[in-house]
């Protein structure tokens, strides 16, 4: 059988056993996920995030789902990805960026906007909020020779100095030790 890597996204009100029903949905069909994403969102909501790698198709996981979709206000998406992290022939050089801000907008797009720009790419995003708020990106960079860090490095502090907010950029490799 072909091998399919297929992505169910969920979003609605928040309710005991939701994350059990969408897994336990999935144990008919023999699909093993990886551990879900399961993040609350404003008003008693919840987005869930599941990937995997199954023989069944999207539209067998679809299927599976569909009682789900008979409660009011929830939506679920099915949907097949291309398996690009095959095709990859090497990791890249992992950094983080920290942005700690009171969550302004915009700031986000100015900094993911400059990480592309230098030939990063995004694998990772989240956001912690507290006394401030602290967005946390992970971003990777497959060949760290070809594109200019240290040019990264200085457009990145360059924009939150613009910004007046503070960040922290590092090569994970190196630990938190700033580069700059």
């Amino acid at each position: 059988m072909a091998e399919h890597l297929i992505a169910v996204t969920l979003v609605g009100p928040d309710r005991k056993g939701l994350l059990a029903d969408v897994t336990g949905a999935l144990v008919p069909l023999a699909v093993y996920h990886g551990d879900p994403t399961f993040t609350m969102l404003p008003g008693g909501n919840v987005a869930i995030l599941l990937a995997m790698r199954t023989d069944v198709d999207a539209a067998a996981v679809r299927h599976a789902l569909a009682p789900l979709t008979n409660e009011p206000w929830i939506a679920v998406h099915v949907d097949d990805l291309a398996d690009r992290a095959s095709q990859a022939e090497t990791q890249g050089a992992r950094f983080v960026l920290r942005i700690r801000t009171q969550g302004r907008p915009g700031v986000l797009a100015e900094f993911t906007k400059i990480v592309a720009q230098h030939g990063g790419l995004l694998v990772d995003f989240g956001t912690r909020i507290g006394g401030d708020r602290i967005s946390v990106l992970r971003v990777e960079l497959q060949d760290p020779a070809e594109h200019n860090v240290d040019a990264l490095t200085q457009a990145l502090y360059s924009a939150a100095e613009q910004m007046g907010i503070g960040i922290k950029f590092y090569d994970t490799a190196l630990g938190e030790n700033p580069l700059m």
